[in-house]
């Protein structure tokens, strides 16, 4: 019970901290740089650029604000429902902290102004902002953890003697 409760505890903490670092990010941007407008950081890789999104990732389906606000509940739900089990370990933790807490900041926008707010450019790369930033590493860490865990599961599943013939 109390490993649940700690569980628990850190990762709405740690969801809490990811959108207020979200939040933070996107009063900045809108607070100080111009619609469209921006600077260079490092000149001819990264520009600080404020743009508003009314698609997906990487600009995708524009203007289907209903879709992503559906999916921007449902993904979070449905990974906290089947990843629930796994939160007594801290690495499944912070990936879905990061994964939900991305969510959650992107869902913010599009139910206050119908899209979202991006303003991170690398290169030609999409523009993107901090909540999508901690979606993709959540995801990718997820998946790694996934493929580790299925590795070690088929390894511990070999019988005896398959083990004790590649050990010779």
């Amino acid at each position: 019970m109390k490993t649940k409760l700690m569980s628990a505890v850190v990762f709405i903490v740690a969801v809490a901290i990811i959108v207020v670092l979200d939040r933070i990010s996107k009063q900045w941007i809108v607070t100080n740089i111009f619609l469209n407008d921006g600077f260079p950081v490092i000149k001819g890789f990264f520009n600080i650029v404020y743009v508003r999104n009314f698609g997906g990732a990487f600009s995708i389906l524009q203007h289907k604000k209903y879709l992503f606000m559906v999916m921007g509940i449902a993904v979070p739900v449905l990974l906290i429902y089947f990843l629930k089990d796994k939160f007594s370990r801290l690495s499944y933790l912070i990936a879905a902290s990061m994964i939900v807490g991305g969510a959650i900041g992107n869902l913010i926008d599009r139910f206050c102004f119908g899209y979202v707010i991006d303003f991170l450019q690398f290169g030609r790369f999409p523009v993107f902002n901090v909540a999508d930033s901690f979606i993709t590493v959540g995801v990718t860490f997820l998946a790694v953890l996934m493929i580790i865990d299925d590795f070690s599961q088929k390894k511990s599943a070999q019988p005896e003697e398959e083990k004790g013939d590649k050990d010779a």
